[in-house]
């Protein structure tokens, strides 16, 4: 009776060392210029790329902002604001988008992210790369913003955030987390910022759960002794 209730505090410790991890917020900035396509890019990697429309990728405003994600399990992102593609007034919206889709032209595929499909003008996009970036010229299969749950996507995918979306999995491999805005070019020409909130949630040490395991089995083991 004693070995089975020994093993059960053993399980409950772990299975609390695992929900215990504490989420960690992260407050940034995006602007309208924002593209997820040159996740990983630099001003120099743009300026040497292949004719973009109207010469986006000459801007260095277009480099999306980024966040190291190596440390974290999922992410809930929260964002507000206005931004758009010109200063019409039909052309601003929030970052949930304007209502209409915008398919980015198959240009942008030179960069290595996937294009996303039925996402709205306007939407707040991202992508998860690892340190070294996409390799150009070889993009995923992209995400369908209606079809796919944006929760789940791989490396290199464009997927859709808008103003709320919980939960999101970080993929196996990823370390940096990009953020942009959805345009089908001309990133240059947006206005505006939103601002994104992300409550991150970390992976679970496994050093604390063993500490958290052999701090059981000492308690067991004494409990074992006083009996003898």
């Amino acid at each position: 009776m004693f070995r089975l209730m020994g093993c059960v505090a053993v399980l409950v410790v772990l299975n609390q060392g695992e929900v215990v991890a504490a989420s960690e917020q992260i407050n940034i900035t995006v602007s309208g210029k924002a593209c997820v396509y040159f996740a990983g890019q630099t001003a120099s990697s743009l300026a040497g790329a292949s004719d973009i429309f109207y010469g986006d990728h000459l801007v260095p405003a277009t480099l999306p902002p980024f966040l190291d994600v190596s440390e974290f399990a999922t992410l809930s992102v929260t964002a507000s604001g206005t931004w758009g593609h010109g200063s019409s007034s039909h052309q601003i919206s929030g970052p949930d988008g304007r209502g209409t889709y915008e398919a980015t032209r198959s240009a942008y595929n030179y960069f290595g992210v996937s294009r996303i499909s039925n996402a709205p003008l306007n939407k707040l996009l991202g992508v998860f790369t690892t340190d070294e970036g996409p390799v150009q010229g070889s993009p995923p299969p992209r995400l369908d913003a209606v079809l796919d749950d944006m929760t789940l996507p791989d490396l290199n995918q464009a997927f859709s955030i808008g103003g709320n979306l919980s939960n999101i999995n970080v993929p196996s491999g990823a370390t940096i987390l990009h953020l942009g805005h959805n345009d089908a070019y001309d990133w240059a020409n947006n206005i505006g910022s939103v601002a994104v909130t992300i409550e991150a949630t970390p992976i679970p040490e496994p050093s604390t759960l063993i500490l958290l395991a052999t701090g059981a089995f000492g308690l067991l083991l004494h409990g074992w002794r006083r009996r003898k």
